[in-house]
């Protein structure tokens, strides 16, 4: 028996590799979608990380832009909300590796 929380998920991925498949044919529709699905949980983590609204937001722009230049090379079932979260995590480690050297002048 299915439960609904597999369910939910399943169908979100469902959503994710269409609007997925869609951006990468050039609908900025099915890009805005995606952003609009995931900008505030991004944000959040991005927030957590970086500590600063600003830099945050700058961040997250860094994440967009990576999934817009990324969308060629990713694979057609990308599982999308495992992928963005990634980058974010990875673009927000950059930010305080950034800032460490920044205040430790050599």
């Amino acid at each position: 028996m299915e439960t609904q929380g597999y369910r939910n998920t399943r169908d979100s991925d469902t959503l994710d590799n269409v609007l997925f498949q869609q951006a990468l044919a050039g609908d900025q529709e099915a890009f805005e979608a995606l952003i609009h699905r995931y900008q505030h949980s991004l944000f959040r983590l991005i927030y957590r990380y970086v500590g600063e609204y600003h830099e945050a937001h700058d961040v997250l722009q860094q994440v967009w832009l990576q999934l817009y230049l990324s969308l060629p090379k990713l694979y057609p079932n990308v599982h999308m909300k495992p992928w963005l979260f990634t980058v974010a995590h990875n673009r927000s480690l950059d930010v305080l590796r950034r800032k460490r050297l920044l205040s430790f002048p050599r």
